[in-house]
């Protein structure tokens, strides 16, 4: 039984164009085949539990070896669990390690799974999937998968590097002692990808952390 969640369809055929010169994101949302227990909270967020399989329909234009990252937050229980990613004739595993970023354990980080894929032009399907987990336990909240083709890494991680050099530092700001101001509306999404009435979000808000 498939209980995930795409603008309210537990499936649909959406076909991903897979560009050979950048890197082509594969969101949850634009899975054509879901299986297991994996749930939309918000966003292109998705709560993943137990064993379960996602599937992809690509159009690649370009035969090649691509390079894969899977963008997700893991739960602290799961480290250590392997999962398979497969397309073509090829398939990578990975065991989840605990992400770190901004907001510390369980924040999204985007982790490069060892090896690449070998997929020829055409028509392909993409697949990630975990078994031989129990049912309903908490493994991860997905976002999306990340095809790169290994001819184009070099300069999409060129460009980014740029990008991570031309941030402004805010080192300032908190010398200074500014205050900051945190508008917060019912479309907003918490750190964990769930989406609370204003009023609870509101009370559940962490001052003290900001004190």
């Amino acid at each position: 039984m498939a209980v995930f969640m795409a603008h309210g369809q537990t499936s649909r055929t959406n076909t991903v164009q897979v560009n050979s010169q950048a890197p082509t994101y594969l969101y949850g949302g634009q899975a054509s085949k879901p299986e297991g227990d994996i749930k939309k909270r918000g966003g292109d967020n998705f709560a993943w539990k137990g064993s379960g399989t996602v599937t992809w329909e690509v159009q690649v234009d370009k035969v090649g070896e691509y390079a894969v990252g899977l963008c997700h937050a893991a739960e602290p229980d799961a480290v250590g669990q392997q999962l398979q990613i497969s397309g073509g004739q090829s398939q990578l595993s990975y065991a989840l390690a605990m992400t770190q970023g901004v907001f510390g354990n369980k924040s999204y980080a985007l982790a490069p799974i060892q090896g690449s894929l070998h997929l020829a032009a055409g028509k392909q399907t993409i697949t990630l999937s975990i078994t031989n987990t129990p049912a309903g336990k908490p493994l991860l909240a997905f976002r999306s998968l990340e095809l790169t083709p290994l001819s184009a890494k070099a300069a999409t991680e060129a460009d980014r590097e740029k990008a991570r050099r031309s941030r402004a530092s805010a080192e300032w700001l908190s010398k200074a002692g500014y205050g900051l101001m945190f508008h917060w509306t019912s479309q907003s999404i918490g750190t964990n990808g769930s989406i609370k009435p204003f009023d609870q979000a509101v009370a559940d808000f962490p001052l003290d952390h900001f004190s």
